[in-house]
């Protein structure tokens, strides 16, 4: 999958026109099987491509094509802005509204670097329609990053892929 803390920080310095506060350190990612990533995010099969735990490390799902595909690079992008947004506004959202205001921020800020790249970014837009706070009931898996204090994941799922 190439270098992923290169790729982190390119991305990264391609946001600092885009994003205030764009102009920290990467975040550590790490490459991990799909199977794996979804169960931590979603408690089972799902879309999830990555996700930035709560102790600052971006998982992206392995199958992912970093160095050649741009759409893929955009999964990083979203990412990145919620690494930006916990070292700016401080830890993870504090409520269900807040944390759907930092997702359409990630979703518009995806759109926005992959309309500067030439690729249409509709479908991006339309996901940030969808986002809900939900609480699965998920065994705790022991190799999971910790996922926050009070195990409640926070999905753009709209129930069709559950």
């Amino acid at each position: 999958m190439g270098d992923l803390s290169r790729i982190a920080a390119e991305i990264l310095l391609s946001l600092q026109p885009i994003l205030a506060g764009a102009n920290i350190d990467p975040p550590r990612m790490v490459a991990v099987e799909p199977q794996k990533l979804q169960m931590w995010v979603c408690g089972g099969p799902c879309k999830v491509m990555a996700w930035y735990a709560p102790e600052g490390t971006i998982y992206i799902d392995n199958r992912l094509n970093l160095e050649n595909h741009v759409g893929a690079r955009s999964v990083v992008v979203h990412e990145l802005v919620h690494h930006v947004q916990r070292r700016t506004h401080g830890g993870r959202a504090q409520s269900c509204d807040e944390w759907i205001q930092r997702e359409q921020e990630a979703y518009a800020t995806q759109a926005i670097w992959l309309r500067s790249k030439g690729v249409r970014a509709r479908n991006i837009t339309f996901q940030a329609r969808f986002l809900s706070c939900v609480r699965p009931a998920v065994d705790e898996d022991p190799q999971a990053p910790d996922s926050g204090t009070d195990n409640t994941i926070l999905s753009t799922h709209s129930g069709e892929d559950r």
